[in-house]
């Protein structure tokens, strides 16, 4: 390694640590707070305006300030030979992608365009170098108008959108740091090798799972029905009636599960510009929503075989909910994340990230997974209490079961262990996130650390989840093997 350089795992610290360097600076301030005020100022994204390392010469112009919708024309805005200096509102409040928003600003004739980041003060713009709109930067890439993002500090904002005296202004494209970050070791495989690697592999087990089932359903049908009335319609028709939650689980996997695991494995969220910014901005949960349903569902299967081994736990408000008893609030656990997920991630495709809307959406999925997850652990601590108890003849109030319904709960059971605790990851990754901007908004290990909580969490529900619905032999139903007299009985009706 040469000398004065850092190991590339140990680069995203080292920018946390010490700092970024500024290229917009002040040259006309002789004193105050724009004084020698330097402001690190990274492009928006890679596709959009010079870069860090074209070449191009600093540009030097006064202010003008756009506080309006970046993503309608300024027609009355004539910005030639000036920088223009979006506001953090305006900026945060763009509905539309960066080149529509970025062509806009040109065609007010500015020498450069800057935006202010958003409200998240800790925040290091931008982590959005990857972002296009599918054009790969086919109108924007080779203009000559710097598009950067900047996060100065308050007072400097302050003169640089106050409406007084024009404040001179130099900028250059800095180089950003989230590139580092996003190509590191780390990043790549806590956040995006591990989680897409289980989704996957959660999406084909649940496939030739629910495979398994519909030859079990298949058998069946045959089984009791003759010859002459095994029609598609029948068959059809008989394999709704036997639809279940364990079948809708497996089904939600293999279409949720899979398309996640590709759409990370592809486009490894937000490190590279392989995917469009709306496709990676909708499957930012990664389809939590969908999850979280199948979840409810697994668990239901879970409460019922409890229910009949434990009698005790019909007492538990969450285990009835859970099990349908109350079936327009298990309908609504269901629906409502599933509805809020899914404007989230239309939202984010579309660009719109209200802070109010996010902040709203992310604590009602947050407060669902945390109490269905820790009411689920709690009952399951219980239930290894009972169970101890039965081993020790303590307990004689308990249900006896065949021992295929005991080898079923067993692993339903370890199942919904296992799925309570990855959801509890899940959960403590965008708590982080949340409640921790100064240590997860930067390109550092908190990043990967919160975001790396998150997915591996979500890629694990579904792991769980598949798990608890393998198909079982034991549900075969038994063929029948003719003997020789009614072969022959069968072949002397077949022949007369």
């Amino acid at each position: 390694m040469p000398q004065g350089r850092l190991p590339r795992a140990l680069l995203p610290c080292a920018v946390a640590l010490l700092g970024v360097h500024g290229m917009v600076t002040f040259p006309s301030a002789t004193s105050g707070p724009l004084h020698g005020a330097s402001v690190y100022s990274p492009t928006a994204s890679a596709f959009a305006g010079p870069q860090s390392g074209d070449g191009n010469v600093p540009v030097t112009g006064p202010i003008v300030v756009a506080d309006g919708d970046l993503c309608a024309p300024f027609l009355s805005l004539n910005a030639t030979g000036k920088v223009v200096m979006a506001t953090a509102d305006a900026f945060y409040a763009v509905h539309c992608s960066m080149e529509a928003a970025y062509l806009n600003m040109v065609a007010t004739g500015a020498m450069a365009y800057l935006c202010k980041s958003g409200p998240n003060l800790e925040q290091i713009p931008t982590n959005t170098i990857y972002w296009h709109d599918g054009t790969f930067g086919a109108r924007t890439r080779k203009l000559g108008v710097p598009f950067l993002v900047i996060r100065p500090a308050p007072d400097v904002y302050q003169l640089m959108v106050s409406q007084g005296t024009p404040v001179n202004v130099t900028v250059y494209p800095d180089s950003n740091v989230w590139g580092p970050l996003f190509s590191s070791w780390p990043y790549q495989l806590f956040i995006r090798i591990i989680p897409c690697v289980v989704l996957l592999a959660s999406g084909i087990t649940a496939g030739a799972f629910l495979l398994g089932h519909v030859i079990i359903l298949n058998e069946k049908f045959c089984d009791c029905t003759v010859d002459a009335k095994r029609t598609v319609r029948r068959r059809l028709k008989f394999g709704w009636s036997k639809f279940d939650s364990a079948h809708a689980v497996l089904l939600i996997e293999v279409t949720t599960s899979t398309v996640s695991g590709i759409v990370l494995a592809v486009g490894g969220y937000q490190s590279t510009a392989n995917l469009p910014a709306p496709v990676q901005n909708y499957f930012t949960s990664l389809l939590g929503g969908w999850g979280f349903a199948a979840s409810v569902l697994s668990a239901a299967v879970w409460a019922s075989k409890l229910s009949f081994i434990v009698p005790s736990a019909e007492q538990s408000l969450t285990l009835r909910v859970i099990r349908g008893d109350r079936h327009l609030l298990t309908a609504a656990l269901c629906a409502i994340p599933i509805a809020m997920d899914t404007a989230m991630s239309v939202c984010f495709a579309s660009y719109y990230f209200a802070p109010a809307f996010v902040v709203v959406g992310s604590s009602v999925l947050f407060v669902c997974q945390l109490a269905i997850s820790s009411s689920v652990l709690w009952i399951l601590v219980r239930y290894y209490r009972t169970a101890n108890r039965i081993q020790d003849g303590v307990a004689d109030t308990v249900r006896r079961a065949e021992p295929s319904v005991d080898r079923l709960l067993g692993r339903l059971t370890r199942g919904m262990l296992g799925l309570s605790l990855s959801t509890l990851m899940f959960c403590a990754g965008t708590a982080i996130l949340g409640l921790a901007p100064q240590v997860t908004w930067q390109p550092s290990w908190g990043w990967i650390a919160s975001w790396g909580m998150a997915y591996t969490g979500r890629a694990l529900d579904s792991a769980f989840r598949v798990t608890m619905f393998k198909p079982s032999l034991e549900s075969r139903p038994a063929r029948k093997t003719p003997n020789t007299n009614e072969v022959a009985g069968a072949n002397v009706i077949l022949h007369k």
